[in-house]
């Protein structure tokens, strides 16, 4: 199995990305922004604090930067500048940045693989059964072992909770296996360039999870429906003689039943529910190819049937 190592992998995220690459290789003056290619020699120099300050004015808190540079560029490098000083917490916070500004699925990768990377570190390090000193994730050297080490173990308890979601009756174990599927996955695409082995372990899950999820919506659907007319019907409320034109009947007061308690917190619990779900199968389509789902038809209709169960439950709070 090929490996790609983490400078040659973190170079070509940055190119593919669309980064516009200077003529010049003078230092950055204090009038004019740093190209991309005197950012990244400053990290290739190891000059990352001075990297991180160009960056900042490269990419302003609110808005886009300038043409020739491209959001998740900029946050990859910032993020390794980060990792490489210690700040694991804020490398964190980039690498989150970054993954939601992907253009595909090798973009998001990388940045997520590190997520992992930095999670699975204690005080920037991971521990290696055998290994007293463990492997330092600050350098370019320990977040390549860390990668692979970390997919090594993430496929390991990919493949635990997926037999455990092969018996599920219900949607707690497939909750686990859609986060742990996109995190192997992620950790797979940037230590070997592929994602076969995450998708072997996931897809015989397909047709159990789409018949889990979808018979569940249903449910939630009916009962919805039932709490709604339950909420319509009217109530007498009280009555009293009504005297115009000269006639005197007696009339009845009456309101919508409306929701009980018990039925508010219900809808509210399975509004929150159901954005899990929603969560669940992104996913698990992220994690897959994109046909992958029952008889080939992915995970779309599913997202769109769990998006209009959650708004029928809010349709229903917001009507009282």
């Amino acid at each position: 199995m090929r490996h790609i190592t983490h400078a040659a992998l973190l170079l070509t995220v940055i190119v593919s990305a669309g980064a516009a690459w200077g003529q010049t290789t003078t230092p950055a003056s204090a009038n004019r922004l740093a190209t991309m290619e005197e950012l990244q020699e400053m990290y290739a120099a190891k000059a990352y604090r001075q990297c991180i300050q160009h960056i900042a004015r490269v990419m302003p808190p609110l808005g886009e930067p300038p043409a020739g540079y491209t959001k998740y560029a900029l946050l990859m490098l910032r993020a390794e500048c980060l990792v490489s000083t210690g700040d694991t917490f804020s490398a964190r916070l980039a690498y989150e940045s970054a993954a939601n500004e992907a253009k595909d699925a090798t973009q998001s990768a990388a940045a997520r693989a590190r997520i992992a990377v930095l999670d699975r570190a204690v005080s920037n390090k991971i521990s290696v059964p055998g290994q007293a000193e463990g492997i330092d994730i600050t350098t370019e050297a320990g977040r390549q072992q860390g990668m692979a080490l970390v997919f090594g173990e993430s496929m390991e308890k990919l493949k635990r909770e997926a037999a455990e979601a092969q018996k599920a009756k219900s949607l707690p174990p497939i909750f686990r296996v859609g986060p742990l599927a996109r995190e192997t996955r992620s950790l797979e695409l940037a230590t070997t360039g592929k994602d076969e082995q995450t998708v072997e372990v996931v897809m015989p899950l397909a047709e159990l999870i789409y018949e889990l999820i979808d018979t569940d919506l249903d449910l939630a659907s009916n009962k919805i429906a039932e709490i709604r007319r339950n909420a319509e019907a009217n109530a007498v409320v009280s009555g009293g003689w009504r005297v115009e034109n000269g006639r005197t009947w007696w009339q009845q007061d009456s309101v919508r039943v409306g929701l009980s308690a018990d039925e508010r917190r219900w809808l509210r619990e399975k509004i929150v529910y159901l954005g899990k779900v929603n969560e669940t199968l992104d996913q698990l389509r992220e994690a897959s190819k994109k046909d992958w789902g029952r008889t080939g038809k992915g995970w779309q209709p599913l997202q769109a049937k769990t998006r209009k169960v959650a708004a029928e439950a809010q349709g229903v709070l917001a009507r009282e």
